[in-house]
């Protein structure tokens, strides 16, 4: 699946928003959890994280790969860098199910 069409402009941001809206078609909509992109950075502009909180108040961050956005960004092969957003995406919409579940499992 390739969860970022042709004109997806690559940030950080934009990669960690793409993410959790992979994640999300896969929780039910009435899950006891919330997902949202943060910063760890007073200004909001560095340093993301995606936060999962459950609503008994467990939470955990999943920082977003600084350096592997860099490295797409650095890419010259058009295809080569569309599978690498496509799988910087999938592999944190991946992480960020494993802690939906997770916290899910917790409530229950």
């Amino acid at each position: 699946m390739n969860p970022v069409g042709p004109l997806f402009t690559i940030s950080t941001i934009n990669v960690a928003r793409a993410a959790v809206r992979e994640a999300e078609h896969a929780v039910s909509i009435d899950a006891p959890v919330d997902i949202r992109v943060g910063s760890h950075e007073p200004d909001g502009s560095a340093r993301l994280y995606v936060e999962v909180s459950s609503h008994s108040g467990a939470t955990q961050k999943i920082d977003v790969d600084d350096a592997a956005i860099s490295a797409c960004l650095a890419e010259q092969d058009y295809d080569a860098y569309r599978r690498m957003v496509n799988a910087l995406v999938e592999e944190l919409a991946s992480e960020i199910k494993t802690v939906v579940r997770a916290q899910i499992a917790r409530e229950r």
